[in-house]
């Protein structure tokens, strides 16, 4: 959770309008942030344990992909917040 507080405060930090799209169903917790890249491409990056790539070591998980990736189904996991924040703004 420690990197999605990180990008939180990121976007904060650059004046990036973003929204919490997290969700709780029963146990299972989703921690969803959404936003616009500088693309004006949509973002939903999220964090979840047993749920998101690289949930375990604490990492972020992005659709779209963060890097570009043609043979990926549109998502991308093991993701920092400061490879987001540098590739998209």
């Amino acid at each position: 959770m420690d990197e999605m507080n990180k990008l939180r405060r990121l976007l904060d930090e650059r004046g990036i309008k973003w929204r919490d799209d997290s969700a709780n169903f029963g146990e299972l917790t989703i921690i969803r942030t959404k936003f616009r890249n500088k693309h004006g491409q949509p973002c939903s990056v999220i964090y979840g344990e047993h749920v998101s790539i690289g949930w375990f070591v604490d990492m972020l998980e992005s659709m779209p992909p963060v890097h570009d990736y043609s043979d990926t189904d549109g998502v991308e996991g093991y993701l920092t917040a400061d490879e987001i924040m540098q590739e998209w703004f």
